[in-house]
């Protein structure tokens, strides 16, 4: 008869050894998980970062390097028509760039951002209350202005209503850049230059239908050697560009009227729209670079608009070159309350804060750190668990005589 071995199980002390070596393993695996999942989570959200750094920085630098082109119009006589002390004009219309600097962002200045981190999900009264929070008035934003043209005093230009209307973050710079777009209408040859109303043609020579000029848009009528700056008071259906002294900002116009030359169709005609960027509240809460674009100077009559173009920018810096004894090299780089001419401004340097998208919950990030911009202004934003990334930018005009 054959013999059978008797079956045996694990003792009770086997099993609870396996059981703690089980849960011993298991721990040590999803401590990597763990740990994969936070240096993942991290990596993603610096690779966002630099992301909408690089996104900012290609909205920024097209619009600064196109800045007050007028074809072969440079270091040319200029006559600014416009009214020079309405609320309505921005001085980068004349001189390509312009800006405001927040109060203690200056050179060698440290500013503590005291930023209100919203929860996730947030209320629309928790996103109210954090831009109120989050916003200043007009007044704390600050520039002077040096007129070419008359070179007088430097005037005190503080940020528009209308720009303080989008309720811009605390802490950071506002920069303006105007594009100038040629038109496809010409002026018609005139007889002399004190007429205030200017027939235009086509490309083909021949008197258009309508100019499709808006009225309060913005024009420069340029050649080689003068430029004019207005703001067109005819209607859009006009075949006809006119001035007047009226509108916003209007033209500051007297008996001694004259246009530099009795323009003709070899000059050329200009669109001048003014962008205004600015670091504001997005719509999903967090901060975000703004622009802000008008035709008509600070006027809502041209369809201006403040769009959201990068999420996560925090803060902008920004600093102006100036070239002091006009041989074309950038002698000092300067905050916009400190510039003594924009005419004589030749580049710019402008330094984000970019903080990540999401917040960091289920690993904590300790952010404690302080962010220096353009090696000259620290910001301080408080420890709440977002990643921060800091890039900085110089950026030439390419139509100022560099």
């Amino acid at each position: 008869m054959a013999k059978f071995k008797r079956q045996q199980g694990f003792t009770l002390t086997e099993v609870l050894i396996a059981l703690v070596l089980g849960i011993f393993l298991i721990g040590i695996v999803l401590t990597i998980f763990a740990s994969s999942q936070s240096t993942f989570r991290a990596s993603t959200e610096v690779s966002r970062s630099q992301e909408n750094t690089r996104f900012a920085f290609s909205f920024l630098t097209r619009n600064i390097r196109s800045a007050g082109y007028t074809n072969c119009s440079n270091d040319v006589s200029v006559r600014n028509f416009l009214n020079f002390d309405s609320d309505a004009y921005i001085p980068s219309i004349e001189h390509a760039v312009f800006g405001w600097e927040f109060g203690g962002t200056g050179i060698g200045q440290t500013y503590i951002l005291d930023y209100q981190s919203l929860s996730d999900p947030f209320t629309a009264a928790e996103l109210t209350t954090a831009q109120a929070a989050n916003t200043a008035g007009a007044a704390s934003w600050d520039s002077q202005f040096i007129r070419s043209a008359t070179n007088v005093a430097p005037t005190a230009v503080n940020l528009p209503a209308t720009i303080a209307g989008f309720e811009p973050i605390v802490g950071s710079d506002i920069i303006a850049a105007s594009i100038s777009t040629p038109l496809d209408i010409y002026v018609d040859d005139q007889p002399g230059q004190t007429g205030l109303l200017l027939p235009v043609v086509d490309i083909d020579g021949n008197t258009p239908a309508a100019s499709n000029v808006e009225t309060g848009e913005i024009l420069k009528i340029a050649d080689c050697s003068s430029i004019d700056i207005f703001q067109n008071t005819a209607d859009i259906s006009d075949a006809f560009i006119s001035i007047a002294d009226s509108g916003s900002p209007g033209n500051d116009l007297n008996a001694s009227f004259r246009w530099q030359k009795s323009w003709g169709q070899d000059s050329t005609i200009y669109s001048v729209d003014t962008n205004i960027f600015f670091v504001g509240t997005g719509q999903g809460g967090i901060p975000s670079l703004y622009q802000y674009s008008s035709s008509c100077g600070i006027n809502g009559d041209c369809g201006a608009t403040a769009v959201e173009l990068v999420e996560g920018v925090e803060n902008m810096q920004v600093l102006y070159g100036q070239d002091s004894n006009g041989d074309g090299v950038v002698n000092s780089y300067v905050s916009a309350d400190q510039v003594n001419n924009y005419a004589n401004v030749k580049s710019v340097k402008i330094g984000l804060l970019v903080r990540s998208p999401d917040i960091g919950k289920a690993t904590p990030i300790d952010n404690t750190l302080t962010y220096t911009l353009l090696d000259s202004t620290v910001i301080d934003p408080p420890n709440d668990n977002f990643l921060r990334y800091v890039s900085n930018s110089t950026i030439h005009l390419r139509n100022t005589g560099l």
